[in-house]
């Protein structure tokens, strides 16, 4: 098995041929190489034959969350250095520019998604639809994920995320939504599995859902390089009050939640805005194929998930 900090490192900088010019490009490939470009992972998954054998869960335990609500919706602008004499000059977007993308690429696809997903019979919140108590609304806005000794470096990483990593990259999210940086490997940590399948619980959904959109920008243009999905719901094994949970990796007790998958899908880089190299000049911006790319990765994921909590015999 891979290290875990080698596993976020590889998320973080892998690079890949591009599989197409345009969202819609990737959007129309066929299913071989569509698939070809996913990388994903469940820690549920990997359980599900244990807690079986143990006989920890049965058929009716499982069943494929019905109400998600989509947790957090951010892009990662990575910083882009380029050395010119002595220095090096870093590029990405201004804060201004990260908020804006951000909102935009949620505008553009969420309904796309949304609808593509209820033909699988599953509903996607926005956090405007599923905080509707003051209780909701609180339990989100003081959420907090916590992480166990064996993240400590990861978690610092995604506070550092979450923040913008600095001043040579930037993270943003749309209007109304908070960043949770939880996807890929890190959601494998077992503290951070429990709040989140906790959260989940608290709100009153199935699932909670996070997707992240990792961009790079140079002085030309700014692209999109890859889509990030992670899944968290309430454990399906039942809690025992008769039954003493051992400690796992700094954590003690029962997990209330589990990470059911995480996917990322690697594009390569697709350019989604040209910057103008004219004083004043308007930026060129194109998001042709990005509802229907959005669309279709939603049910892939969602497909993946199903095909985890179906119960193996």
């Amino acid at each position: 098995m891979k290290p875990l900090t080698f596993l976020i490192l590889q998320l973080l900088f892998i690079s890949t041929l591009s599989i197409g010019q345009t969202f819609q490009d990737v959007a129309d490939l066929n299913d071989k190489s569509f698939s070809k470009a996913i990388r994903k992972d469940s820690p549920l998954g990997k359980e599900m034959k244990m807690l079986v054998r143990q006989g920890k869960i049965t058929k009716e335990n499982l069943s494929l969350p019905k109400r998600i609500g989509l947790l957090s919706f951010y892009i990662y602008d990575e910083s882009w250095g380029k050395k010119q004499g002595n220095y090096i000059v870093w590029n990405f977007l201004t804060e201004k520019g990260a908020n804006k993308f951000a909102q935009q690429f949620h505008d553009e696809g969420i309904s796309a998604i949304n609808t593509a997903l209820k033909t699988e019979s599953i509903e996607l919140l926005t956090p405007e639809q599923f905080l509707n108590t003051s209780e909701r609304k609180e339990i989100y806005k003081n959420f907090e994920v916590q992480y166990t000794g064996l993240l400590k470096a990861a978690a610092g990483f995604a506070g550092a995320f979450a923040r913008g990593a600095g001043k040579r990259s930037i993270s943003a999210t749309p209007y109304g939504y908070r960043l949770f940086a939880v996807t890929g490997p890190v959601g494998q940590d077992p503290k951070l599995q429990r709040t989140m399948g906790k959260l989940a619980k608290d709100l009153e959904l199935d699932a909670v859902m996070v997707l992240q959109i990792s961009t790079v920008t140079n002085a030309k243009n700014s692209a999109v390089k890859d889509i990030q999905l992670s899944m968290f719901g309430p454990n399906p094994e039942e809690f025992d009050p008769d039954r003493k949970y051992p400690g796992i990796m700094g954590a003690g007790g029962y997990w209330e939640g589990k990470c059911y998958g995480w996917y990322s899908l690697l594009i390569g880089d697709i350019v989604f805005v040209k910057h103008s190299k004219k004083k004043g000049g308007r930026p060129e911006e194109t998001f042709q194929g990005w509802d229907q790319l959005l669309a279709r990765l939603g049910k892939h994921f969602i497909g993946y998930i199903n095909e985890v909590l179906t119960y193996p015999e």
